[in-house]
């Protein structure tokens, strides 16, 4: 048996509605969430946790001392932090993870200058290819961090995009 052609109309019309409404739905549904987490990831990039960020350098405030007192015995900053221990400190502290649940995995460490100068810092929020670092330069000297946006925090600094001038376990520039 044949069906009627005006049946068969009938069931293409709906057919093709059908599918013009799953497309419309998925991408508003695309829109929505996707909308949103862009939404959310701009509004952290400009809106750091100065609390995280406040209480990290709290934390680092144990070593900073440890090393001021091994520069005073030794005329110079270590030249790895694991130097302090146990003599200074029983341990490093970790840095503790921010909110957004990204960063924070370890504290990086290098002297320059002869080891007169250390900088100290922990990634901080994750993007997709960058991510943002809170810093100390034990000179408070922030000029190679300058074209960041920056937020100071204490003496330290929270730096957006600072993977840009952290090139590994090494920073750009500097002469050891």
């Amino acid at each position: 048996m044949r069906p009627h052609p005006g049946n068969w109309l009938s069931l293409k019309k709906v057919g093709v509605g059908c599918i013009a409404l799953f497309v419309v739905g998925s991408a508003l549904t695309a829109c929505l969430y996707f909308g949103s987490s862009l939404g959310w990831v701009f509004w952290v990039a400009d809106n750091p946790d100065l609390a995280w960020a406040g209480t990290e350098s709290a934390r680092f405030a144990v070593v900073r001392k440890s090393l001021e007192r091994y520069q005073k015995d030794h005329g110079a900053f270590p030249y790895e932090l694991s130097e302090l221990v146990p003599k200074y400190l029983p341990g490093i502290p970790p840095p503790h993870h921010p909110p957004c649940g990204s960063g924070g995995e370890a504290w990086r460490y290098e002297t320059f200058d002869n080891r007169s100068a250390y900088c100290v810092w922990t990634s901080a929020n994750h993007w997709v290819s960058s991510f943002d670092v809170l810093v100390l330069e034990s000179n408070q000297d922030y000029s190679l961090w300058e074209g960041n946006p920056t937020t100071k925090v204490g003496d330290w600094r929270y730096v957006v995009g600072g993977s840009s001038i952290v090139d590994g376990a090494s920073r750009l520039g500097r002469t050891k």
